[in-house]
């Protein structure tokens, strides 16, 4: 996301730059999180991305099982040509998950009831591998907050 922000011309900053690891290892009370703001707008910064997994969800599908026929033109005998074909794929489940992840932005400057600028939700279906499932993520974000006119798009290199 930041590199995305940053080829946007915003000054994005990596949370793990800022933040200690310790500070995701507790729930904060709402002094503690308005002094980390604080601290925030002290050395310049004027908004906060966050992105959470809101929800996960099983799903599971049926296919039934079902008979198909191929047929082949070039075979011998009409009884030979309209039966070879028949395979049966048997019935099954597929198991999978969907993550709902969520992600704000917010105006660190503003006042607390105006400080919304921006809330996503999308839907992974069955991730598989974490690093294209997040740069899928990032660029769904990214692209949506371009259409809706929260960051400007790239601009091209001619």
């Amino acid at each position: 996301m930041k590199n995305a922000l940053t080829l946007r011309g915003i000054n994005a900053i990596d949370s793990s730059t800022e933040l200690e690891k310790s500070f995701t290892d507790s729930q904060k009370n709402e002094e503690e999180i308005d002094a980390l703001k604080e601290q925030l707008i002290a050395k310049g910064f004027d908004a906060i991305a966050i992105t959470a997994v809101v929800g996960v969800d099983d799903k599971r599908d049926y296919n039934s099982g079902h008979y198909s026929i191929g047929y082949n033109w070039y075979r011998f005998g009409r009884y030979y040509y309209r039966f070879q074909n028949v395979y049966y794929t048997p019935e099954y489940y597929s198991d999978y998950k969907v993550f709902h992840i969520e992600t704000s932005i917010y105006n660190i400057k503003a006042d607390e009831d105006k400080s919304l600028v921006w809330v996503g939700t999308f839907d992974i279906v069955d991730p598989n591998n974490i690093t294209s499932t997040v740069k899928d993520y990032v660029n769904r974000i990214v692209l949506q907050l371009e259409k809706e006119g929260v960051i400007n798009k790239v601009k091209s290199k001619r």
